[in-house]
Parts: C-alpha cells; sequence; structure tokens
C-alpha cells in the first residue's frame, strides 16, 4: 500500500518543531482527525450542543425568511431542530474505544504545542495554492512577500476610504440597469459580486470543458494516458520535443477589458450570441462586474484590484483559461506560419 502526504515546506532558518509535529502537520488537511471534543467534561459538551443549535437554526430560519418572504412553518422547524440536535450529541457525545482516546489526546496536544510555537515565533501555517501542501514561514516574510507582490503587480490600489457602499451601489445600479433593459431575468439579485462569480462559472466552465477537452491535461494519470495515445498514433518521435512553461502571476496579470473582450470571442465563437438565453454582452457586463468592482482589507488598509482579477471566485480561473486558450490559439498560428516561412526557405534554397 503507498500512502500519499502533503509535504510540509520549512522556509525558517531556525525550526521549533519536532519531528512528531512535522510528521502532524504532513498529514494534510483530509486527515480525518478524531473528535477533541470527547476530551471535554460532559457538561461543557452539552454547552455546545445547545450552542450550535441555536445558532444554526436562527441562521436557517434567518435564510429562509429572507428568501422566502415570510417566516418558515414552525412544525418543520421544530422536525429540523430536532433531527439537527441528534447529529449534534452523535457528534459530540459518541463514545471512543480506548485505543482512539489515547489518539484522541496525544494528537490534541500535539496540536496544542504546534499552535503555541507558532504563536511564540511568530509563524504563519498555511496551505500552498498549487498541491495542497503546507509551507511554514515567518510572519514579517509574509508582510515582505506580499509587499513585494503589489509592487511587481502594480494590480492593487490602495485607497483613503471603505469602498463597501461604493461597490455596492455600483453594482446594484448595473444589475438594475440590465434588469430594466430586459437583459437579464431576475426576480430578486443579491449586490455582491461573488454570487455573480459562481453564477458565470456555473453558465461559462461547461462550455469551455466541452470545447476544449482535447487540449486540457486535468492531471498526472490524465496526461500518461495522453502520451500512450500519442505514441499508439505513431506521433512519438525520437525528435519529438515536449515543452512546458508556466505563467506568473496569471491571475493578477490578466488585462481586465482584453480578458472580457477575448470571453465575447469565445463564447461567439462556440455558441453564438446567446448563453441560456442569456446574450454575450450581457455576460460580458457580469464579467466586467466581477473584475472591476473588487476591493479586500489587509493590514487594516483597503486596496481595490485594478489589474486581473481576484484568486477566490471560480469565475476568475475559467476566464484565465480562456485567455489562455485565445493566447495559445494565437501562438499555435504563429508557430505554423513560421514552420511553412522556414519550409519554404529551405525548398528554396535547395532548388
Amino acid at each position: 500500500m503507498v500512502g500519499v502526504s502533503s509535504e510540509v515546506t520549512i522556509d525558517v532558518l531556525h525550526c521549533s518543531y519536532k519531528t512528531e509535529e512535522l510528521t502532524h502537520l504532513s498529514l494534510g488537511l483530509n486527515y480525518a482527525r478524531p473528535n477533541p471534543s470527547t476530551l471535554r467534561p460532559i457538561k461543557h459538551r452539552e454547552t455546545q450542543i445547545q450552542y450550535h443549535l441555536k445558532d444554526i437554526n436562527e441562521k436557517v430560519k434567518r435564510q429562509l425568511t429572507n428568501y422566502c418572504k415570510r417566516e418558515p412553518p414552525a412544525a418543520r422547524m421544530t422536525h429540523y431542530s430536532e433531527l439537527l440536535e441528534n447529529l449534534l450529541r452523535q457528534h459530540y457525545m459518541a463514545p471512543l474505544s480506548y485505543v482512539e482516546c489515547m489518539r484522541t489526546q496525544r494528537e490534541f496536544k500535539l496540536v496544542k504545542s504546534i499552535q503555541r510555537k507558532a504563536q511564540r515565533a511568530t509563524l504563519i501555517i498555511r496551505v500552498c495554492d498549487k498541491g495542497g501542501d503546507l509551507h511554514i514561514g515567518n510572519e514579517s516574510d509574509y508582510e515582505r512577500k506580499a509587499a513585494k507582490y503589489r509592487e511587481d503587480t502594480k494590480a492593487y490600489q490602495e485607497l483613503s476610504y471603505n469602498p463597501l457602499m461604493e461597490i455596492l451601489t455600483n453594482v446594484t445600479k448595473a444589475l438594475n440597469v440590465l434588469k430594466n433593459n430586459k437583459q437579464l431575468a431576475l426576480k430578486e439579485y443579491n449586490p455582491v459580486t461573488r454570487p455573480i462569480s459562481d453564477f458565470l462559472d456555473e453558465l461559462i466552465r461547461p462550455i469551455y470543458d466541452q470545447y476544449n477537452k482535447d487540449n486540457t491535461i486535468i492531471d498526472g494519470v490524465n496526461l500518461i494516458k495522453r502520451l500512450e495515445k500519442y505514441a499508439a498514433d505513431d506521433h512519438l518521435k525520437p525528435s519529438t520535443l515536449f515543452c512546458t512553461f508556466d505563467i506568473n502571476n496569471l491571475y493578477t496579470m490578466l488585462p481586465q477589458d482584453e480578458s472580457i473582450r477575448i470571453l465575447g470571442d469565445f463564447l461567439h465563437h462556440f455558441v453564438g450570441e446567446r448563453v441560456k438565453n442569456i446574450s454575450v454582452t450581457t455576460i460580458q457586463k457580469l464579467a466586467e462586474i466581477v473584475l472591476k468592482e473588487n476591493a479586500f482589507v489587509y493590514d487594516h488598509k483597503f486596496y481595490k484590484q485594478i489589474i486581473g482579477g481576484a484568486m477566490g471566485p471560480p469565475f476568475t480561473l475559467t476566464l484565465a483559461n480562456i485567455f489562455m486558450w485565445h493566447w495559445e490559439k494565437r501562438w499555435v498560428c504563429r508557430q505554423n506560419n513560421t514552420s511553412m516561412m522556414s519550409s519554404l526557405r529551405r525548398t528554396n534554397r535547395s532548388k
């Protein structure tokens, strides 16, 4: 049996973590940890159950009231609350075997030790963007790298005010224009960009996946299968060259206006004028809202993104893929033309 664990990248001169603590960190986020609440007294666990039960019930009731515009049926809420309480009790009160109890105690102490050492040495432990591995670095190094990243990319503009109300106003106005012009059929909408980003991703990603599956490598297994087929089709020659390259800071280097234009070209090329009864022009306007009405807080300062898109929303990945589709298409066309010209030049020389 082969086990696969995350690697821990240590980016500090002096790491105070012991081998046992690093091994525990390398288990990664998907590791099924035992429930540490079983180590608490029953009275404490009962308090936690009631706290979470009340909190979840209030949130569910508030959401249902906001979306349905009326109070949810009392009988349904009572039944839901009973089911929820049973689940919470299973979570907090389920007894553990002696072995599991010892494991829980050991791992609980490990986690507490890791947290104490991180606080004492001002370390930051975070998940890497790619691969899911963990990275350990100094807080000061992260701040220095963040400042350098902002300086290198020029993608963020520092603001002297809180832009929240301005963004809400701009998004609301843009959505109202689309709604009044009957370009977007919405009974209700949330004037924040994340739901719009999710909507665009659900709308466009299937189109990209459908028409670019032959040009996309999903993972290592898919790469091996594609290479086997490539060789079976007698394309693999001793002179074959495989090239790989990576684009630094792709998300934050996407030109916003050009990316929106390329998005329109992509949809016109593969779908036409409308996607699920929504015009391409409307989709481009929604994409503009997602890209340009975007701000965040870092170190008690407000920033607005003026180049590229945020890394969190899924639509940014889809838009980046579409941008690369356009770039690759132009690059391949240029290479084909170059190869043809080279061939002609060689032919002319041979004559």
